[in-house]
């Protein structure tokens, strides 16, 4: 009797085993279930701590607009430095030179223009390469409609001026009237920019 009763606990016992058995099976191995999420509590008590404002990120300042930005000072250009070399005849020539040169002048004035370029002829014996009495006698042949002669002579004060402004500009307006008296048009305006270029240097 007491066997039976062994036996059939075993059978139950068994039974018991494989129900357990194959539910073991049918159960997911992976994934793992995810941990409990577990709230700080000390987030209630304590208010969330803000940074220091220096360690803040700066609201990035808006560009100006182009119409915002000052204008532009405007660079001054430079200035052509000031002449220091003879701007007339008295400046260069001699007593016996200036002497010859009032003569011619006052005979000049008088309407005596042959005996004005006589006197300039003589006050270049004195002083070959003053530029001022080429010039003079230059001027003088302009006067005598004797337009070749008064090209020469200006050409000739142009090559011993060395740049002086006070010859080369005359010099041109001599030229000028020359080739205008010719009715060169071209050479007279051509003439005339060279003039006004060595007067823009006189100061």
């Amino acid at each position: 009797m007491k066997s039976f009763y062994l036996v059939g606990l075993l059978t139950c016992l068994l039974s018991a085993c494989g129900s357990l058995r194959q539910q073991g099976q049918r159960e997911p191995v992976w994934p793992y279930p995810e941990p409990p999420v577990v709230e700080d509590s000390r987030s209630e008590r304590e208010p969330q701590r803000q940074s220091p404002p220096w360690t803040r990120p700066s609201e990035p300042e808006p560009s100006p607009e182009i119409n915002d930005w000052p204008e532009a000072t405007p660079i001054p250009e430079p200035s052509a430095p000031e002449f220091s070399g003879p701007r007339n005849l008295r400046d260069v020539a001699g007593p016996a030179a200036i002497a010859l040169a009032d003569q011619a002048a006052t005979q000049r004035a008088q309407g005596d223009l042959q005996g004005a370029a006589a006197q300039l002829e003589r006050a270049l014996r004195i002083e070959p390469r003053n530029p001022f009495l080429w010039l003079l006698l230059g001027q003088i042949h302009l006067e005598q409609s004797d337009t070749e002669q008064a090209r020469q002579m200006a050409r000739r004060a142009r090559s011993l001026a060395s740049g002086n402004p006070y010859v080369t500009g005359p010099a041109w307006r001599i030229a000028e009237a020359a080739w205008r008296a010719e009715g060169h048009t071209d050479q007279a305006d051509q003439a005339a920019r060279s003039a006004e270029q060595a007067e823009r240097s006189q100061t």
